[in-house]
């Protein structure tokens, strides 16, 4: 590789996020990161965010359960306001987030697992820490921001708000929670899952952290390839096959598309 490829797109820096994309899609990572086109805001996302500053208002002063709903709900308002979203979609988000019941049982919500299976750590040392790492001297430095740090215990948790629970740490969770593992000097990392109905906590195993972080280099090392097969980011785009059907096109992206390929994108 002849050059800075990442210098040449003014790629200054790289996250977990912008890795796992590039692994799931390329031509998405392309449009995104080379032409600028956005993702895109997604009602999941949206209830992630919310369900994050619920959470942690809680957890700083061990506030009340109603007033980290209120929190929650002001951020979610204020997020889905112009975004077009659905009524019965918001209104489902509204009561995953602070509980809801039917007729056969009730769901304590988001909110209250969330601070009901971090609250026994203590107040968080800090929340949203940046963190930094250099996999190579030859790649750009990866950045990231640590939910909820807890310095007494030398633990690190990332929040995962989700409609599904999974029954271990995905890979794509494993690459991010392994970035900060490292960048943190190796302490623990757990990731808390929580849905309306329960929550799990899963602690990064050191070994997967180690193969996480050796995926994490191959990958940029592939993006830097990529981008050193010419000079023109549309050319670049071309380079890469696009997959409609992958989960990360958006409407912003799916339209960015009809300008680099000769054909277009099937509509969801």
């Amino acid at each position: 590789m002849t050059g800075d490829p990442f210098k040449k797109f003014n790629i200054k820096w790289l996250s977990a996020s912008s890795l796992n994309a590039f692994r799931s899609s390329q031509s998405v990572w392309c449009l995104q990161y080379l032409l600028g086109a956005k993702g895109g805001m997604s009602i999941p996302m949206v209830k992630g965010i919310a369900g994050e500053d619920g959470i942690a208002f809680a957890l700083s002063g061990d506030r009340p359960i109603e007033e980290a709903h209120e929190v929650a709900l002001t951020t979610f308002d204020a997020k889905t306001a112009l975004g077009g979203f659905a009524p019965e979609a918001k209104e489902k988000a509204r009561g995953e987030l602070v509980g809801y019941e039917t007729s056969r049982t009730s769901y304590p919500g988001i909110i209250a697992n969330g601070v009901a299976a971090l609250r026994e750590y203590g107040p968080p040392s800090s929340h949203g820490e940046k963190i930094k790492l250099s996999l190579a001297d030859d790649l750009p430095v990866l950045i990231g921001y640590k939910d909820f740090s807890y310095d007494h215990i030398g633990v690190d948790v990332d929040l995962k708000c989700t409609s599904r629970m999974p029954s271990a740490i995905p890979p794509d969770h494993a690459l991010q929670g392994a970035i900060y593992w490292r960048a943190s000097g190796n302490r623990a990392q757990r990731f808390c899952y929580v849905t309306p109905a329960d929550f799990k906590v899963y602690e990064l195993d050191v070994d997967v952290a180690r193969n996480a972080l050796q995926q994490a280099e191959h990958i940029a090392r592939q993006i830097g390839e990529l981008l050193s097969r010419s000079d023109d980011p549309v050319e670049v785009c071309r380079f890469t096959v696009p997959d409609f059907s992958n989960f990360r096109w958006s409407e912003e992206t799916r339209a960015a598309a009809t300008d680099v390929w000769d054909f277009t994108p099937t509509p969801k």
